[in-house]
């Protein structure tokens, strides 16, 4: 199964995303591919064309974020475009595989935090693609399975008005 691994970047103090960087995984973190795309403010049709290439180069493979705020922006661009949420798959949290793993759970960890604990150098966040790869880079130097494994996110836990879901941990 392919996993994409997806990383937003938001207008600065306005509503909207500036870029989608995706990187396709393999169950195993090998890259497979990268998706790459800037908007611009206030183009309504460019958007709706991003939505749905990005859609169409996601097929039905699960998403992977760092923390849901990601989320959160994706689907509220996406309802203000008029754009159907249906085709959206499975959710998982890479930022909670982290703190399941590393013993910080409960506390939010910053992607660069997580790789200064791992011993790595980040690289800098010039794109959402370059935020996409070092979330792989992290989940690299994890149980990537076993995270998945053990997190029930999905489409569900968004509802309309955007609060977290509870979700459990089989920690069998």
């Amino acid at each position: 199964m392919d996993y994409i691994v997806l990383n937003l970047e938001g207008r600065n103090g306005r509503r909207g995303i500036a870029q989608i960087g995706a990187v396709r995984v393999d169950e195993k973190l090998n890259v497979l591919d990268t998706f790459r795309m800037s908007l611009d403010e206030g183009d309504h049709e460019g958007f709706v064309d991003a939505a749905e290439n990005f859609r169409l180069w996601c097929g039905d493979s699960p998403l992977v974020t760092w923390g849901m705020e990601d989320m959160y922006l994706l689907t509220q661009s996406l309802e203000e475009a008029g754009i159907d949420l249906d085709w959206i798959p499975e959710v998982f949290d890479g930022q909670a595989i982290y703190q399941e793993q590393m013993g910080g759970y409960g506390r939010q960890a910053a992607l660069n935090c997580a790789m200064a604990v791992l011993g790595m150098k980040p690289r800098r966040f010039s794109s959402a693609l370059t935020g996409s790869m070092n979330m792989v880079r992290v989940l690299q130097n994890l149980s990537f399975t076993r995270g998945i494994e053990s997190q029930r996110w999905g489409y569900d836990c968004f509802a309309d008005d955007y609060e977290m879901c509870d979700y459990e941990y089989d920690l069998a």
